[in-house]
């Protein structure tokens, strides 16, 4: 099914879960970011403790903790939504460990739930293929946005055979759904993502940024953290637990031309090209100079 923005594609992957299993319960981490609609949306105003009671938590990597949600809902389990990686704002991103990834499959299997990957961020950056397909774990359900139509307003729910029945069975729509725009550009990127091998090309690039990165670092006397895939890159500073010092350092390189986030993950892209991060690399060096 397409739609219009990752908030969509994830909800609709519940809808899906929750019709072809006849079950309730939704495992998320407990921290995760999968749009800002109620049932995902735990930090803002404006929605009543009751929308999560179907949607209990677990830790991201972490085995047993899953292991022990999943039991306590056994029977009624209708899915367990998963990140690419964890990337919830403003903590440190964290990749995924390959076997939390495998645990995850395994228990979906046991229960006959869907394993439903949350591939709005990640996806087309990390593979072009579902993001857990380096370990050899494939989603039934996953949600796509942001990257898969260059910008054009775009999202898309993808899923195995056995689960077409049930997001046939479901309703969901919008008024802006059937632009022809977004179509075209999608066909455009997607084509030509594969024509460059565009993950691998944007890992290239951000491990320049993130080798540069850190002997600036070095060499002006900061402690820096860089988390999250070379494609997707945040910067920490050490000692800087109300990110005064990478607020300043992105301030900073902003005035030398370089627009960085002082508390998220940043997005490569086969636009990028090396002459690009050395361009880069010569405004941050700039900036840590500038740091008091």
């Amino acid at each position: 099914m397409f739609a219009k923005n990752g908030n969509d594609a994830t909800t609709i992957c519940n809808m899906i879960a929750r019709a072809h299993t006849q079950k309730r319960k939704i495992l998320v981490g407990e921290t995760a970011y999968h749009g800002s609609q109620p049932w995902a949306n735990r930090r803002a105003k404006g929605t009543p403790k009751e929308e999560h009671v179907h949607y209990p938590t677990y830790r991201f990597n972490d085995v047993e903790d899953v292991r022990r949600v999943a039991k306590d809902v056994q029977g009624d389990l209708a899915g367990i939504v998963v990140s690419a990686y964890k990337h919830d704002v403003p903590n440190t991103q964290e990749l995924v460990d390959p076997v939390f990834a495998r645990e995850v499959r395994r228990i979906c299997n046991a229960e006959s739930a869907p394993l439903i990957l949350d591939d709005v961020r990640g996806g087309l950056r990390l593979s072009l293929d579902a993001s857990w397909s380096e370990f050899s774990v494939q989603p039934d359900l996953s949600a796509w946005g942001k990257a898969i139509a260059n910008g054009e307003p775009l999202a898309a729910v993808l899923g195995s055979e056995a689960y077409r029945d049930a997001a046939a069975s479901i309703f969901y729509t919008g008024s802006f759904w059937y632009q022809g725009a977004p179509f075209a550009a999608a066909i455009e990127t997607l084509n030509l993502l594969n024509e460059v091998d565009a993950p691998t090309r944007m890992e290239q690039l951000g491990l320049q940024f993130r080798d540069g990165l850190y002997e600036q670092a070095q060499r002006h006397g900061f402690g820096i953290h860089q988390s999250g895939p070379p494609q997707m890159p945040m910067i920490e500073f050490e000692d800087d637990p109300k990110k005064t010092k990478v607020t300043t350092f992105c301030a900073n390189a902003l005035r030398h031309g370089v627009y960085l986030h002082p508390w998220h993950n940043m997005f490569l892209s086969v636009a990028h090209t090396e002459k690009d991060i050395e361009q880069a690399l010569e405004g941050t060096d700039k900036a840590f100079k500038e740091i008091p």
